[in-house]
């Protein structure tokens, strides 16, 4: 009964991993879908795998889909750690150890599958019988013990870099990079029980709970991912956002919704606090959307009023807009920096009234007057 209940949940896991590995792929201009689909697409076999183990019959068919878990878990966990990298947008890292990681696989998976020569994977092999199931148990062998090390090395790493990204993110991406660490964190402790062999189902302590997960965390995960792409172009905006610029700054998307702004904003436009995620540029600063309107990719810089009014006491502004393009060279938004002008402008008043008093004395004055 529990087994049977438990083989649902990895059908269903199944299902909903390549249901968003699919999705995925069709994102793939997202930063860090293309990672995120091959994370899925190890899960996935590796899930088969162990499904297709339990279920065999014999010995040599048990280390065969045993052998085939271990390349999934090996693509899984490069998934893992180039997703990082790439949602963090460490790229060039992510490029020169790309090849690293797919070498490390290939020794592992030749280590697996030629262990029946050298026994360094599993030193013993036997079927172990729980309630109608077989599970097979080894006893570990030297390069076993190496393969989990660098494994739970990478997936710790990839955990680091997250929390790192965490801790500086705003309160409005905290919550996504939250959700994604816990869809790092939760496999990889379901993963630790097993191999532990501390599964909380009595009589079956050999079952993998970790394939399990996926039922929760992948669409917890793909929405922080994916939800109103408001990270598409967060990591791009943040290596231009400095929060002590005495510039106000905000970094628009697509939409024309404020991403992210620094404090200066706030008090630029009067405000007790900068704008929210998500506010409309249009809410805020109404020629400012007309002007991004009617310049999505192009640099501009003018002088605009705060306020469209005559009065004296008018604050004028700097406005200057910069397109933000993705690592596809793709336009994604907007970095504006608006600086106060206001006392440049009125010196440029006050020359020209004083350069019109003078025009007007000279041509009003009986004397000829020469300028030498």
């Amino acid at each position: 009964m529990i087994f049977s209940l438990y083989l649902g949940f990895v059908v269903i896991s199944v299902l909903v991993s390549l249901g968003f590995m699919t999705y995925a792929l069709y994102r793939h201009e997202v930063p860090g879908a293309l990672p995120f689909a091959l994370l899925l697409f190890g899960w996935i076999f590796y899930d088969i795998g162990y499904i297709c183990e339990i279920l065999a019959e014999t010995l040599p068919l048990h280390i065969l889909w045993d052998n085939i878990q271990f390349t999934a878990s090996d693509i899984a966990i490069i998934g893992y750690l180039l997703f990082a990298l790439e949602y963090t947008h460490r790229t060039a890292l992510a490029r020169r150890l790309w090849l690293l990681l797919w070498m490390v696989a290939v020794v592992n998976a030749l280590f697996v599958w030629t262990n029946p020569w050298h026994q360094l994977v599993r030193s013993s092999s036997s079927l172990v019988v729980q309630d109608g199931l077989s599970f097979l148990f080894y006893d570990y062998g030297p390069w076993f013990g190496i393969y989990i090390a660098y494994t739970y090395l990478i997936a710790l790493t990839a955990i680091g870099i997250l929390i790192f990204a965490l801790f500086r993110a705003s309160r409005f991406y905290q919550l996504q990079v939250g959700a994604i660490l816990c869809g790092m964190i939760f496999p990889l402790m379901l993963s630790i029980l097993t191999v532990s062999g501390f599964v909380p189902l009595p009589g079956l302590e050999h079952l993998d709970i970790a394939p399990i997960s996926s039922i929760i965390l992948v669409p917890l995960w793909a929405w922080a991912l994916f939800h109103q792409r408001f990270l598409d172009i967060m990591p791009i905006a943040r290596d231009y956002l400095i929060d002590v610029m005495p510039d106000a700054i905000l970094v628009v998307d697509q939409q024309q919704r404020v991403v992210d702004s620094n404090d200066v904003i706030a008090t630029l436009l009067d405000m007790e606090q900068k704008p929210a995620i998500g506010t409309t540029v249009a809410d805020l600063l109404p020629f400012l959307s007309m002007l991004l309107s009617s310049t999505p990719t192009q640099t501009m810089r003018e002088h605009r009023p705060l306020a469209d009014t005559s009065d004296a006491a008018t604050r004028w502004l700097e406005v200057s807009t910069n397109p933000l393009n993705d690592r596809r060279n793709r336009h994604v938004g907007w970095l504006v920096i608006l600086r106060n002008r206001t006392e440049h402008w009125q010196m440029n008043q006050a020359l020209r009234a004083s350069e019109a008093r003078y025009r007007a004395l000279v041509e009003s004055s009986p004397d000829s007057i020469f300028q030498t």
